[in-house]
This record gives C-alpha cells, sequence and structure tokens, in this order.
C-alpha cells in the first residue's frame, strides 16, 4: 500500500471517529466542512488515487448512519458503487477468530499460555523462529515476533490477487524470514502470519476449520447471517436479502470473509472490508471482476 493511499485511508477513520464521538458542547470553534463532508471527500480522494470503487460507512453509538461511496463495483458493466453492498472484512476477521480462541480456553480445551509447538510441532522453526518460546497469547497480541509475509499485497497486486495458499504455505513462507528484533513478548509487530497459525490451531484444537466453528459459535447464535466465508471466490455477492448460501462461501482455505451494510444491522460492530488492506473506516475494490 503506497504511503498516500495509507495517508487517505488514515484521513477516513480520523473522520469515522469524528462521526461516532460524543457531541461535546464547544465554546467557539471555526467554520469549516463537517464529518460528514470529509467522509465524502475522503472517498473521493481514496478513489482518485485509482481505487475502483470505494465504499466508507459509520455508524454512531446512537444508531445514525452516515455513508459515503464513490466509483465503480464493477469494471465490465460501469455498475456504481452501492451504499448497501457486500464488502470483504479483510483484517477484521481476526476479532472472530481471537473470539473462538478465547471461548476455547474458558471451556479448557487449550491454554493461552500453551506454546505453538504444542499444538504444530515443527511448524514455526527455521531462521531464529522457534515454536518452543512462542505461546497464544503472543500470536493474539501480535507479540510473536514472527514476520507477516502475506503475499498479493504489495506492487505485485494485480499479478498475485488470484493466487491460493494452503495455511501451511503462508506459514513457510514467514519462516523463510527471522523474526522481528525482538523476543517473543518482549515487543509488538503486527503479524497476519500470527493470525494463520491461531486458525491451524483451533482446527487442531476442534476438528473443525476455524471459519466453521465462528459459524458455530458466533454468526448463528448471533443471527449474522449475512456475514459469510467466500473461501477462495474473486467476487462478492450482489446486493440481496437473502442468506442463501453462496457457491463456494464454505470453501476451506485462505482469509475471505464478507459482510453486508444495511439499515440497523450492526454485526459486533464491524463494517469493513476488502480485497486488499484497506482502513476500517472504508472498503476499497482492486479488481474489476463482476461483485
Amino acid at each position: 500500500m503506497t504511503s498516500t493511499l495509507r495517508k487517505y485511508l488514515a484521513m477516513t477513520l480520523g473522520v469515522a471517529v469524528l462521526l461516532t464521538a460524543e457531541v461535546v458542547p464547544a465554546i467557539a470553534q471555526p467554520a469549516g466542512p463537517s464529518p460528514v463532508e470529509q467522509l465524502r471527500r475522503a472517498t473521493e480522494a481514496i478513489h482518485a488515487l485509482g481505487v475502483s470503487g470505494v465504499q466508507a460507512r459509520v455508524i454512531a453509538p446512537d444508531g445514525r448512519q452516515s455513508v459515503a461511496t464513490r466509483g465503480t463495483a464493477d469494471l465490465n458493466t460501469g455498475r456504481p458503487v452501492s451504499s448497501g453492498g457486500y464488502f470483504r472484512m479483510a483484517g477484521t476477521s481476526k476479532t472472530l477468530v481471537a473470539t473462538v480462541v478465547l471461548q476455547l480456553e474458558a471451556e479448557g480445551r487449550l491454554s493461552l499460555d500453551g506454546t505453538v509447538d504444542h499444538w504444530l510441532p515443527a511448524v514455526v522453526r527455521g531462521n531464529g523462529n522457534d515454536g518452543s518460546r512462542i505461546t497464544i497469547r503472543h500470536l493474539l497480541q501480535h507479540t510473536s515476533g514472527i514476520r507477516d509475509a502475506l503475499p498479493g499485497y504489495t506492487e505485485e497486486y494485480y499479478q498475485q490477487r488470484h493466487n491460493v495458499y494452503e495455511p501451511e504455505q503462508l506459514v513457510g513462507l514467514a519462516m523463510t524470514h527471522e523474526p522481528e528484533d525482538f523476543l517473543p513478548g518482549k515487543g509488538w509487530a503486527y503479524s497476519n502470519t500470527g493470525y494463520v497459525l491461531l486458525d491451524m490451531i483451533i482446527q487442531e484444537a476442534t476438528g473443525h476449520p476455524a471459519h466453521q466453528e465462528i459459524k458455530n459459535r458466533i454468526l448463528r447464535p448471533l443471527g449474522l447471517d449475512q456475514t459469510r466465508w467466500m473461501g477462495t471466490s474473486p467476487t462478492l455477492p450482489r446486493h440481496t436479502s437473502s442468506s442463501a448460501p453462496v457457491p463456494g462461501w464454505m470453501s476451506p482455505t485462505r482469509h475471505r470473509w464478507t459482510t453486508r451494510t444495511f439499515p440497523g444491522s450492526r454485526p459486533l460492530g464491524m463494517r469493513t472490508a476488502s480485497s486488499a488492506p484497506c482502513s476500517t473506516a472504508a472498503c476499497c475494490r482492486h479488481d474489476s471482476r463482476p461483485g
């Protein structure tokens, strides 16, 4: 992600904070664009960087919603981005993974202080990486020191975006790098690889893929029937009120969760996602396939 795109995504997130913050009486403030107008401008700025379509939505504590869209959802037809369409959850799905892990800990099926080696012997090895010194707690808190080596989120995105990797392959890529320059638990560095390992541990502990445990433990009990596992599908469902499964949505490879926004819905406060890393206040579509 370029520094310019990161700047505008951070701006959008800042607007989200303004919109969701409680209103405090002010003495005299200079006139300027409203938070809603700032959200619209930030969305336009992201689109101007070359992102084909952008959707940004903020839901305030009192239920008020602000949404801004820009660009197209399908470059083949020119269909505009919908204000209530589906979008990728991306890293926001880590909240779901962490919830399942904590539930398993409460059930006595794993310990947060258990090591990665206990569940995945010899998987985290090489170039200074040592799974016997890294705990589940470290993975959850991004303090393991394991490098973030997921492919497809660089300048080669367009060439790599349809590649499919097994979890073991992704961990293997990370093991070709030395860990961060701190011991496990003694520093912090964001690691998608750590959550790939948590997915693998969930499967070892339950006998089921992590996405199945998320569905059974979180989505189904809370009635979040518009949040779906998309498997390896490169496209998104059309805007629909139906909760019928989408073909391939349960495919057990790669992280591809999607959710839908619609008036009155608040699935765990999550409102964004994408097929590439984006701010938690915006959704970016980088491909031209029908969604």
